[in-house]
């Protein structure tokens, strides 16, 4: 037991060392019996292979443009997953090339374009796809990205349209209440507990639905934590952790908790689940974090040039 809290305690250590924190009233760091410590999402050599396939695949002489668009679609898809973001997109352009009437190429386009700031490419990109394909959840996507954009008006109608789609969904009521909650909406939380309302939790999304529960202040974060981790059918895996770490962090941030927001961030990095939306944006919140701080220290002054 000691062991295991001299590791934790070495972790939270480790976080609150990985970037430059100024002290907020009420912020502290994360508690160490949140954090899981276990071997994070590992991409192996099936992955490699895939890539040897394709490319072989995408030298047959007889394959269409569209054969050879999915392809480098796939292709691209395995890039992402192997964290080469830029070959991606270059995969992708390629793809659009040969086919520009393949929608999801557009939205996966987009997902890149988001995380490397293109905001307005991005966007471009999201249209292009409902343009071909109508589709909800595209409009959702689009809405994250508009609401890292900073577009709050836009981007609450998106994710409005996403939430009604299938109001169900503990997920898009989370994306939802986070973008009430960045427009200042002081009914962001209580909004986010009626639409929660009584809606049965399943063994599949039950843990995000105490999400939710934590954010309307039903369920405290010991217990909701107690409940994943200790959960004896695997619920602890590296996916149901970096979303659980994300949202966690997106409310504490929005909470005035920034220097918390940034452990919960940099966690769900450490779980390398780099296809999940979630993971893309707390590389972006801990990317943003740091830059802030670099300002901050450049705008003290020397004393002594004074």
């Amino acid at each position: 037991m000691l062991n295991k809290i001299t590791g934790l305690m070495a972790v939270v250590a480790m976080l609150s060392l990985a970037g430059c924190a100024l002290p907020q009233g009420g912020d502290k760091h994360i508690n160490p019996d949140y954090v899981k410590v276990e071997v994070p999402y590992v991409l192996n050599n099936i992955e490699q292979v895939k890539l040897i396939r394709l490319a072989r695949m995408l030298n047959l002489e007889d394959a269409s443009n569209r054969e050879k668009a999915e392809l480098l679609y796939a292709r691209a898809v395995v890039y992402d997953r192997l964290g080469l973001s830029l070959i991606a997109q270059l995969s992708l352009m390629t793809a659009l090339e040969l086919d520009n009437q393949l929608p999801y190429i557009y939205a996966y386009l987009a997902d890149l374009y988001i995380s490397d700031n293109k905001f307005q490419e991005a966007y471009e990109a999201y249209d292009a796809a409902l343009e071909l394909a109508p589709n909800d959840e595209i409009v959702g996507y689009r809405g994250m990205g508009l609401l890292y954009g900073n577009r709050l008006v836009m981007a609450k109608e998106d994710l409005l349209t996403y939430y009604n789609a299938k109001p169900q969904d503990p997920h898009r009521m989370l994306w939802l209440y986070m973008v009430e909650a960045s427009a200042k909406d002081p009914k962001a939380i209580d909004n986010l507990s009626k639409r929660r309302g009584t809606i049965e939790a399943t063994k599949e999304n039950d843990w995000v639905f105490g999400i939710i529960d934590v954010i309307t202040n039903k369920v405290s974060e010991d217990k909701f934590w107690g409940s994943v981790l200790n959960n004896k059918e695997g619920l602890a895996r590296p996916e149901t952790l970096c979303e659980s770490y994300y949202y966690l962090g997106k409310y504490h941030q929005l909470q005035g908790k920034e220097q918390l927001a940034q452990d919960y961030f940099k966690l769900a990095m450490m779980t390398n689940v780099v296809g999940f939306i979630e993971y893309r944006y707390a590389l972006k919140e801990i990317a943003r974090y740091e830059m802030r701080n670099k300002t901050i220290i450049h705008d003290i002054p020397n004393e002594a040039e004074e």
